[in-house]
């Protein structure tokens, strides 16, 4: 109600008002429609509101009258800006996700020729086990905290791969049916010699029938190491670990 009568000059300041004079001038002077305008226009409150202006002109009584549509687009303007902030986020998950697929590519590399190399080691060692047997044991020790430092590190750097995979909607899960009890002892098994290292003890209860789930077992082991190897991380020397 409060811009009931006013003049259109009204809501413009006097830099604006000689635009739009300019404007209906072009259109009196021969132009049919003007090109849609995006300006401003103030409240009373002095707040400024975002619109577009199209103007035509047309006979009247005796001479020419000019219609003006001025329309609010100040929701238009908020979606514009919130498409714009979702379409820079987005390019930032895709760099983001991108990035971290080369780097997980990369630390995959060497970490492979990492284990190669150990394996190698280990073949070595075997062979010098009758020969010198007090320094294959001390090697073979210590092959095996690089072997599984190194694993730790290639499950990590898949781990990354996988999430990478899950946000861009490539992961993919094989079903099979497993028994449960025999995959996780031996998830347990594969883990007892790194618990015993910490001076942590690992036991564990499954049930004695078949206890047959269909999923992903290679999934499956991997959710399991980690939440294992979580548990042994944070459970002090001495402490136990129930599965």
């Amino acid at each position: 109600s409060s811009i009931v009568g006013k003049p259109a000059m009204y809501f413009f300041d006097e830099e604006r008002k000689k635009f739009l004079r300019k404007r209906l001038s072009r259109i009196a002077g021969g132009e049919e429609v003007l090109p849609v305008i995006e300006d401003e226009i103030f409240t009373e409150a002095g707040a400024k509101v975002p619109v577009e202006i199209k103007t035509i002109k047309f006979p009247y009584s005796d001479g020419l009258a000019f219609l003006s549509v001025i329309r609010d687009v100040s929701a238009k303007k908020r979606n514009e800006a919130l498409r714009m902030k979702v379409e820079r986020q987005l390019e930032y998950e895709r760099m983001r996700t991108e990035y971290f697929a080369n780097i997980s590519h990369e630390f995959r590399t060497p970490l492979h020729a990492i284990s190669g190399t150990i394996q190698l080691m280990e073949m070595k060692n075997s062979k010098i086990s009758e020969e010198m047997p007090e320094f294959s044991v001390k090697n073979r020790r210590h092959l095996q905290i690089m072997k599984q430092n190194n694993n730790r590190l290639i499950k990590l750097v898949n781990n990354l791969i996988d999430i990478n995979k899950i946000e861009a909607g490539f992961y993919m899960v094989s079903k099979k049916n497993w028994d449960m009890a025999e995959v996780i002892r031996n998830i347990v098994a594969s883990v007892m010699q790194l618990a015993k290292s910490e001076g942590i003890e690992i036991s564990y209860r499954t049930e004695s029938a078949p206890w047959v789930v269909s999923c992903d077992v290679e999934k499956i082991e991997r959710i399991m190491l980690n939440l294992i190897s979580n548990a042994i991380k944070f459970t002090s020397s001495g402490g136990s670990i129930k599965i």
